[in-house]
């Protein structure tokens, strides 16, 4: 999977509707286009997409970001959640935030980002997904945006 593959399935969540707070299991109609985009593609390249997507919150991983993030920035999995807002948001508004931290989104979160691999898979395979990312998207992940 190419960077323009991902970055074309990453368009078909609902922008307008991801900004909007949504209850419990309200936010699938915002990432189903996704999913089943994701189901039908091959198996490799679903993981393919899984380790593009890791590989772009790693690279959010970092002090400044988290900073600018408010207080999602404190917390381990919201800031992942927040990282994940600037994935979601596509390429340009993606680009704009790695280049300059100032533009991390502040107090936003989307969770459901981080599922999307997984349900894609078992709608295509009826199996759990078990793959390994390239990268952590773990908070303190990348060493080299978090001064010793």
């Amino acid at each position: 999977m190419t960077q323009d593959e991902f970055w074309a399935l990453i368009s078909l969540l609902d922008k307008e509707q991801m900004a909007l707070e949504h209850g419990d299991g309200e936010d699938d109609f915002v990432t189903a286009p996704l999913v089943r985009a994701l189901s039908e593609q091959p198996e490799q390249e679903i993981i393919a997409f899984d380790d593009i997507l890791s590989g772009f919150l790693y690279e959010l991983d970092g002090q400044s970001y988290a900073y600018h993030a408010g207080v999602c920035g404190q917390y381990e999995d919201l800031f992942l959640y927040c990282r994940c807002v600037a994935v979601a948001s596509g390429r340009s508004a993606y680009h704009e935030i790695a280049a300059d931290p100032t533009a991390m989104p502040a107090e936003m979160e989307f969770e459901p980002l981080i599922t999307v691999v997984e349900r894609a898979w078992f709608k295509k395979t009826g199996k759990e997904y078990e793959h390994e990312t390239i990268f952590s998207v773990e908070m303190y992940a990348n060493k080299m945006n978090w001064p010793d």
